[in-house]
């Protein structure tokens, strides 16, 4: 873990206390204490993944100038997720996915606070029908082929994506019709072998792989004040994610995810 100056530092400089920065990461901590305990009553695993890991191991608890709370489980867990909250489903929160979301574009799943709203940066979520502060849940399923994966994720990003003008629309559409044809070629290819390698599921453009023994059994470590899951080996996690992660990024390079934020109730 970084050390208390150096920590001391950096939340003067990004999130120190009262900022609207903390302000926001209180309220995606009170999202955490709330997912982690439907998991728990529900039998759901799951563990903190890439920026919120490293931040619970280099920092205790959020990275400084983190606005986003990542989670990964295996897919069996996530549709075991998907079905307990459809029907625990609870007031001020809601698993936004493309099942009750017809323009949410995203292979995953976001927890959302109801009670917020923001926008985040590159504009995906404009047509969103739910846009409050959120938890990323990535779902894991077994990967053969690095390359049939990122192939996919770039078929798949070009099918859902496109700026509003008729060059780009063409081009969308031409990349559905290869999804369509492409895509189970690619599923196939990728779950041909029996495999100890995990990745996001097909379509994901985060193609990092992880590996079944560095994350169970899970283990639990303090991630502000709360203990929460992480992989047992997390040092192998990480470093394939980040390479030597416990030295810091170049501070003049960071930027956030959320460009605005407000409380609505």
């Amino acid at each position: 873990m970084i050390d208390y100056t150096t920590q001391l530092k950096l939340r003067q400089q990004f999130n120190p206390d009262g900022s609207p920065l903390r302000q926001l990461q209180i309220r995606l901590l009170d999202l955490l204490r709330f997912f982690d305990d439907f998991c728990n009553e529900h039998g759901i695993k799951y563990w903190l993944s890439s920026g919120t890991c490293l931040g619970a191991i280099r920092h205790g608890g959020f990275i400084p100038w983190d606005d986003d709370v990542d989670v990964e489980m295996l897919d069996e867990d996530y549709q075991k997720l998907l079905y307990e909250f459809g029907i625990h489903s609870k007031g001020n929160y809601v698993i936004q996915s493309q099942l009750n979301d017809e323009n949410y574009i995203m292979p995953f799943a976001k927890l959302r606070d109801l009670n917020t709203v923001i926008s985040e940066k590159f504009g995906y979520d404009k047509k969103y029908k739910y846009k409050g502060l959120f938890i990323d849940i990535f779902h894991l399923t077994k990967s053969n082929s690095y390359w049939a994966h990122r192939i996919a994720g770039i078929i798949y990003w070009r099918s859902i994506y496109c700026d509003n003008n008729l060059i780009s629309k063409v081009k969308k559409s031409i990349f559905k019709c290869v999804y369509i044809t492409i895509y189970p070629i690619l599923k196939l290819i990728d779950s041909l072998k029996n495999t100890s390698i995990l990745r996001h599921k097909l379509g994901s453009s985060y193609h990092a792989k992880r590996e079944y023994k560095d994350i169970f059994p899970l283990k639990y470590v303090r991630f502000e004040n709360l203990l929460l899951p992480v992989p047992n080996n997390y040092e192998s996690y990480l470093s394939k994610i980040y390479g030597d992660y416990e030295n810091l990024p170049d501070l003049n390079s960071i930027h956030t995810h959320i460009t605005d934020y407000k409380v609505i109730k």
